[in-house]
């Protein structure tokens, strides 16, 4: 009998269920859909938006992570997830040096080992020392999926599908991880440094490797076909911190019905800053830092949300007193 997670769940949104360990749908939380009750927890006030199926969690860079059980990665495991981000990453050679996506580095050299999938080099895929052919930060949904073997030590990197490097790390227990993080790990959290912006969307974590076909399956592509995701709009917001008035950079993809509004970390509306058609392409607006009645807001954090043709991003903004 499946799990009543799955049950519950369309078989083809379930997906590929020998070996699921954790499945994480982002659906408004964080919770474990496997049915095993590897429950996230979130840090920071991660939002949930339109992602590549139902919602993805969106995390902000500054101080957003999703807290994950670190027994996860200790034999032979798949780990895949949808990743949709226009962040710029720092430059490195080694993961821990990058922004981590899904990652369990623990400062120094734990007895037990630590493993992690970062962004690094702009927008490349990078595990251990070894750095994706293609990056994954120009606003499209990439899916991204890692294969480590127990016995051999080896690990593989899929990216969209398609095989993209692999390599024999170094024979590791991975036992030495307090927990796995999404956005950022136990390291460079506790160092408040390389926090990953972005949306994170069907993370799936399997207790073996699976084969081509399967990968090809939690691809949504047959072998050889593209993934040509709708590109989202871009949103920025500077100064932020703001104190008085910050001003909203905004790029759509496409002509249409947008709008940008402000809330507060509950949810609960606070102003619509611009509603209506615009065209595609760059531009400017300004918010004042007031509510709907035109009166100042109090200081605090809140959310500004871009919605375009179906496809959303959002920022958080800190408003000073």
């Amino acid at each position: 009998m499946l799990p009543a997670a799955l049950a519950a769940t369309s078989p083809a949104r379930a997906g590929i269920q020998d070996g699921l360990i954790a499945w994480y749908p982002f659906d408004g939380d964080v919770l474990d859909a496997s049915g095993n009750g590897n429950d996230g927890f979130p840090t920071g006030g991660p939002a949930y938006v339109t992602g590549h199926s139902g919602s993805a969690v969106l995390l902000d860079g500054i101080d957003d992570v999703v807290v994950l059980p670190g027994d996860l990665w200790t034999t032979s495991f798949t780990t895949a997830f949808w990743v949709r981000t226009t962040a710029i990453a720092p430059p490195g050679v080694w993961w821990y040096e990058g922004l981590g996506v899904v990652d369990g580095e623990v400062c120094g050299s734990p007895p037990g080992g630590d493993f992690g999938i970062a962004m690094i080099n702009g927008g490349r895929v990078i595990v251990s020392d070894r750095i994706s052919s293609a990056p994954i930060n120009d606003g499209n949904y990439h899916v991204v999926i890692v294969t480590r073997s127990a016995v051999t030590d080896s690990v593989k990197l899929y990216l969209d599908g398609q095989p993209d490097f692999a390599f024999q790390m170094i024979p590791v227990e991975l036992t030495g991880m307090p927990w796995i993080g999404v956005g950022n790990n136990p390291c460079d959290s506790s160092l408040n440094r390389r926090f990953f912006p972005g949306e994170i969307d069907e993370l799936r974590f399997y207790d073996r490797i699976l084969d081509a076909g399967e990968i090809a399956e939690l691809s949504g592509i047959t072998v050889g076909a593209p993934v040509s995701p709708a590109p989202i709009p871009i949103l920025s917001v500077f100064p932020n911190p703001m104190r008085g008035a910050t001003t909203l950079s905004l790029v759509l993809p496409s002509a249409g019905d947008a709008s940008v509004r402000v809330y507060d970390l509950r949810g609960a509306l606070v102003r619509t800053v611009a509603s209506g058609p615009l065209p595609a392409g760059a531009r400017t607006i300004r918010w004042s830092g007031d509510d709907g009645s035109g009166l100042p807001v109090p200081a605090g954090v809140y959310l500004i949300r871009l919605e375009s043709g179906g496809t959303a991003a959002a920022r958080k903004v800190v408003v000073l007193e």
